[in-house]
């Protein structure tokens, strides 16, 4: 069972979506609960890795004490709660000798899949993203790691079987179709390994072809078609591409953040507050990093535990495995990976010690009990999540009346000032730094002539999103109407209030400019902070 979940997963969307957790909370509830009804030996592991893996959702659960947002945080519970039960399976599994058995045709089938699908137009937004295969993740760099992992189990067998020599260039292709630069480098790293270490000269030989093939094809696809966008995609890799520096961008921005908070910022915290200390233009759910991310979302101690956890486990198991694990680990440094659960299992499963100590559970019973009502309260979380996926967020609030992404879509579909002020609040009520309840909420004292309350909300706006010029310019647009209707009104001092206001914007740009780093420049997205002629002219008239 163990070896079958593991290769169907991957096809639910890599388990990305919180709701897809939440329904495999429940499978392996149900498998759980089967084995602990015929196992009267059924154990649960009793080391570093499970305790790590269970606090990490439980430290979800209790982050609205201290999270940027109160009402999300709890979906990380939900998007983690299946690892320590995965372990728990994992441990009453004796009976699994290979969980990655059928890992090869999995990838197999995802990439062929992927690449017939994706020819179908309805489709592509699926499985293509920017013309780069993306399989059923959506996402082409962890689809790449997915194939990667594949790849390295099947050339590291002590014997390749039939069916190994129709996988791997099948895996192979899918790589170099998702144009992931950075699983492209850790391929070539791990073929030119392989290539050193595989015993036979055949073999050498294959697998030194498939590079020269691998890489000239791609070259001459590219002078063929012009085409860098898939195939010729790791053609362009560089130091100073702007995805690369990008990802030193969020990372340099976020080390003061986990520094200052100690406990993190809670899940979907670092997005929803970027605005606050980005200092370029950016806006990610992730950091790019696995690990800064664990230190962001919940904080040192959880992250200190399963860094411990993986090094006590990595040196435990055997160099086939430690390969893979090194893959996964050099690019979870650049990437999300673990964000999509079904890689998160796939890593347990990699570094899972067969030797673990566990404890035999004692109350069966209630331990099914016990793991039953955090499946159920998994689900309940998990419910407004589909909802909000499906576009029903009318009914997410109503189901979870705390589900801030709910809110911030219905804000957009607000259809007088009022509602819009309602809806404004409730955001503000579980996260306050979200940039755009304070604008709605400017828009709405603007147009019931609460002058004060616009700038004060405005304000506020801009501090939550400085990069956007849009803002700034609205807030001079609101001004400059609301003195020139004080000025006809002679309410000469309200209007001087405004014109104050209006002569503020240039400073408040030279500052945030002043704290822009300097990578904000080498990237695809630049700072654009001057203000277009029309309101300079209005600047000027001002004096």
């Amino acid at each position: 069972m163990i070896e079958i979940l593991i290769s169907i997963l991957p096809f639910a969307l890599g388990v990305f979506h919180e709701w897809t957790a939440g329904l495999l909370s429940v499978v392996l509830i149900v498998l759980i609960a089967l084995k602990a009804k015929n196992n009267k030996d059924f154990k649960c592991p009793f080391d570093i890795l499970f305790a790590a893996s269970v606090i990490l959702p439980l430290a979800f659960l209790v982050s609205p004490l201290w999270a940027v947002d109160k009402g999300m945080t709890v979906l990380g519970f939900v998007k983690f709660l299946p690892l320590p039960l995965f372990l728990i399976l994992l441990k009453n599994s004796p009976e699994v000798k290979d969980p990655f058995k059928y890992l090869p045709l999995s990838g197999s089938v995802m990439t062929v899949l992927s690449f017939i699908l994706g020819l179908v137009i309805p489709a592509e937004g699926y499985f293509l993203v920017s013309k780069r295969l993306a399989g059923f993740f959506q996402y082409p760099n962890t689809f790449a790691l997915f194939l990667l992992v594949a790849l390295g189990l099947l050339l590291l067998k002590e014997k390749l079987e039939k069916l190994d020599y129709v996988y791997a260039p099948i895996l192979l292709a899918g790589i170099v179709l998702s144009g992931s630069r950075t699983v492209f480098v850790l391929l070539m790293m791990f073929l030119c390994y392989r290539i050193i270490t595989i015993k036979g000269k055949k073999l050498k030989l294959i697998l030194a072809a498939a590079v020269v093939v691998t890489v000239l094809g791609s070259v001459v696809y590219v002078l063929a078609t012009g085409n860098k966008d898939s195939i010729g995609r790791f053609l362009t890799t560089s130091f100073t591409s702007s995805t690369f520096i990008g990802r030193f961008l969020y990372f340099k921005d976020v080390l003061p953040q986990i520094i200052k908070h100690p406990l993190g910022l809670g899940y979907m915290g670092y997005y929803y507050s970027q605005g606050t200390f980005q200092t370029g233009v950016y806006s990610v759910n992730h950091v790019h990093n696995d690990l800064l991310q664990i230190l962001i979302d919940v904080g040192w101690l959880p992250t200190i535990l399963f860094g411990i956890a993986v090094v006590k486990n990595f040196i435990k198991i055997d160099m086939k495995r430690k390969i893979v694990v090194i893959l996964m680990v050099l690019h979870l440094l650049f990437d999300f990976d673990m964000q999509f659960v079904a890689m998160d299992l796939i890593f347990l499963a990699l570094i899972f010690d067969e030797e673990t100590k566990g404890e035999p559970v004692k109350g069966r019973t209630s331990f099914i009990v016990a793991t039953s009502v955090a499946g159920l309260l998994s689900l309940y979380f998990a419910i407004p999540n589909f909802l909000s996926f499906i576009k029903q967020d009318d009914l997410a609030v109503k189901v979870y009346p705390a589900y801030t992404k709910s809110y911030v879509a219905l804000l957009s579909e607000a259809d007088s000032a009022e509602e819009m002020k309602d809806i404004a609040d409730k955001i503000i009520k579980y996260d306050d730094s979200i940039s755009i309840a304070y604008s709605a909420k400017a828009r709405a004292s603007f147009s019931e002539g609460d002058i004060p309350a616009m700038i004060e909300n405005k304000t506020k706006a801009i501090e939550r999103n400085k990069y956007s010029l849009v803002e700034y310019e609205d807030y001079i647009d609101m001004l400059t109407y609301s003195a020139n209707l004080y000025i006809d009104a002679e309410n000469y001092d309200s209007a001087q209030v405004c014109i104050n206001k209006i002569k503020e914007v240039p400073q408040k740009l030279q500052e945030v400019k002043d704290g822009t780093s300097s990578l904000a420049y080498k990237i695809k997205d630049k700072p654009e902070l001057d203000l277009p002629a029309e309101y300079q002219e209005i600047l000027n008239a001002l004096g």
